[in-house]
């Protein structure tokens, strides 16, 4: 009876408009407290989805609302907006797909980047089917490579993304640890932390839900730009301007800010070294001069 009853409001939800957010918000509430009595609901919920008219499925708005009071089964979900992608063929799913992402993983922290790796997976195969589309057509008008629904910012998209994804895995790996970020730590609690790192760090890529595209040495060459950067602000002898022209001509030669894509990944990785520097300052100092990992920011320099 309380499945049927469920039913009843769900089709409510796409009989009606969307315009009443206070009727929205009573029947997401009513349906939200039977979830939590009936465990099997929210893969109800997400089975009852699939079947609505493609039309109506793609609403924002309720999908939106559906995901904000965990209605839906993610795993399912995921697996079937992937589907519905259709490996860019279905154009106006891959950009339901990708409000999705935008609204729930990357601004409001609704869903965890783990959560929609299939649909990411997806996304990613369509970013670079249109890289080499792109590339194609810039040095041969004549070829015939397989296009795919043209959305420009995806690639930014899915970097904003992965720089979410390696926050949520540093996160984690600090929950395990036992640390705690925003408390401050004395100086034996410190070297107890510094133990466990010590014993226990695992080293998280960037792009940990897909690998990027990243070209090879990328790291390494953005480290040592970065590098370059913090001597040139630590300077003091009045060369500064100077310093930051030459600085400038210095990204145009290594074409790191040639084009919106590749300017977006030098952005992207300068931050994520950034904060993968920040996060291990908690070692000691001693503990990160004595690693010599390529691609490395040395902690001192950004302290």
């Amino acid at each position: 009876a309380l499945i049927s009853f469920a039913q009843r409001i769900f089709k409510r939800l796409y009989e009606n408009s969307t315009n009443d957010k206070f009727r929205l918000e009573v029947q997401f509430a009513i349906l939200e407290v039977f979830a939590e009595v009936c465990s099997d609901l929210r893969s109800k919920i997400t089975e009852w989805l699939m079947y609505v008219p493609l039309d109506k499925k793609l609403s924002r708005v309720l999908a939106f609302g559906f995901i904000r009071a965990k209605l839906l089964s993610l795993p399912d979900l995921d697996r079937y907006l992937a589907k519905l992608i259709d490996g860019g063929r279905g154009g106006a799913a891959l950009m339901f797909a990708v409000d999705i992402v935008q609204h729930c993983v990357v601004a409001n922290r609704l869903i965890n980047v783990g959560e929609l790796l299939v649909t990411l997976d997806a996304m990613h195969k369509i970013a670079m089917l249109q890289s080499k589309a792109a590339q194609e057509a810039a040095s041969n008008p004549n070829s015939s490579v397989p296009t795919a629904p043209q959305f420009q910012g995806l690639g930014r998209l899915l970097d904003e993304v992965r720089l979410v994804a390696a926050k949520e895995q540093q996160a984690n790996q600090a929950r395990r640890l036992g640390l705690n970020a925003n408390e401050s730590k004395s100086a034996d609690q410190n070297a107890a932390v510094a133990a466990k790192l010590a014993k226990h760090k695992q080293q998280y890529p960037p792009g940990v839900f897909l690998r990027s595209n990243d070209p090879s040495g990328l790291r390494q060459q953005v480290a040592k730009l970065l590098n370059t950067w913090i001597q040139i602000c630590n300077k003091t002898d009045g060369t500064q301007k100077t310093n930051y022209r030459d600085y400038l001509t210095l990204l145009q030669q290594k074409g790191v800010l040639k084009g919106d894509e590749n300017a977006d990944r030098f952005f992207r990785v300068t931050t994520e070294l950034c904060v993968e520097s920040s996060l291990t300052a908690v070692s000691g100092p001693g503990m990160e001069e004595s690693k010599n990992n390529a691609g490395k920011v040395p902690k001192k320099q950004l302290s």
